[in-house]
């Protein structure tokens, strides 16, 4: 049977492992001292971008995992607009944009090089992301901004640029609001077949060899 002492002691080794209770605020000044490399309260205008920037922004390593965030990234985790794996690593809004994730961070971890990609919100929406590696060390610090709402003129712009129906257009501007398929074919009154037989023609009009790549290309007009 142990002794008293020994499960005191062992209680008290697991106490102090455990990882402390750090507010947002903490954390975000955690990495920003990983970014800089510099120890101590922020100093400057400049140390402080990382924590003030309205912005979502969050440090991770090579394989998308969160290091950390500003207040502003805590909030969107918050709110669900995505979320973390057990192991730490960023999930979007679908398998693919989780794997066009980790392609952009890959890019350009550990290099002073940046990387674009437009990734899906978990509850509907788009992230614009960019990606910049920290020079000399396996991670990188990535923005998120919201991508603006189609307005009617870009809309306009985009059927004249691609030569779009009106049925291709309205099938677009539901997927650029952040809608899949299948709810653009409720919305729209038609099947799903059918909405996918316009994305067909979409794909091919504007030379894309997908919807991501049809959301990128359609978001340089918004």
């Amino acid at each position: 049977m142990a002794s008293t002492e020994t499960i005191s002691a062992d209680s008290e080794a697991r106490a102090s492992s455990a990882r402390p209770h750090l507010s947002p605020r903490r954390r975000a000044i955690d990495g920003l001292h990983i970014i800089t490399g510099r120890k101590g309260p922020p100093s400057g205008p400049s140390d402080w971008w990382f924590i003030l920037d309205p912005s979502p922004r969050f440090l991770v390593d090579g394989d998308g995992a969160l290091i950390s965030a500003n207040p502003a990234g805590e909030a969107v985790l918050n709110e669900g607009q995505l979320t973390t794996t057990c192991t730490g690593a960023l999930r979007f809004g679908s398998t693919e944009c989780d794997n066009r994730f980790l392609i952009a961070v890959r890019e350009v971890v550990g290099q002073q090089a940046r990387s674009r990609a437009v990734l899906r919100q978990r509850h509907g929406g788009w992230f614009a992301a960019d990606v910049h590696g920290v020079p000399g060390e396996p991670m990188a610090v990535v923005g998120l901004r919201d991508e603006l709402a189609p307005t009617i003129q870009a809309m306009a712009a985009i059927r004249a640029a691609f030569q779009l129906t009106a049925s291709e257009l309205d099938v677009l501007h539901h997927l650029l609001s952040g809608q899949c398929p299948k709810t653009a074919a409720i919305d729209l009154h038609i099947s799903e077949h059918t909405v996918r037989a316009h994305l067909r023609s979409l794909y091919a009009k504007m030379n894309a060899r997908g919807l991501s790549s049809t959301i990128r290309l359609s978001c340089t007009f918004l």
